[in-house]
């Protein structure tokens, strides 16, 4: 979760981000279609970052400031 945050942060990226208690990891993020595809790269190459299955859907958008770290 914290480094979805720091890359968000990073890349001028808006939303949150959850670990659920499935041990699943849930994400909502907001910005171009360039910056979540730089996002999703840089956490791919993260050694301890293992994206298994992602499910995306466009949801209409909320106006944010900064990306946070969520509980469930």
């Amino acid at each position: 979760r914290y480094k979805s945050s720091y890359i968000a942060r990073s890349l001028g990226v808006t939303g949150w981000v959850r670990n659920n208690a499935d041990d699943s990891v849930e994400m909502e993020a907001q910005g171009t279609e360039e910056q979540i595809f730089r996002m999703l790269k840089m956490l791919n190459k993260d050694a301890y970052i293992k994206i298994e299955k992602m499910d995306t859907k466009k949801i209409p958008l909320e106006e944010e400031k900064g990306f946070r770290v969520i509980g469930y």
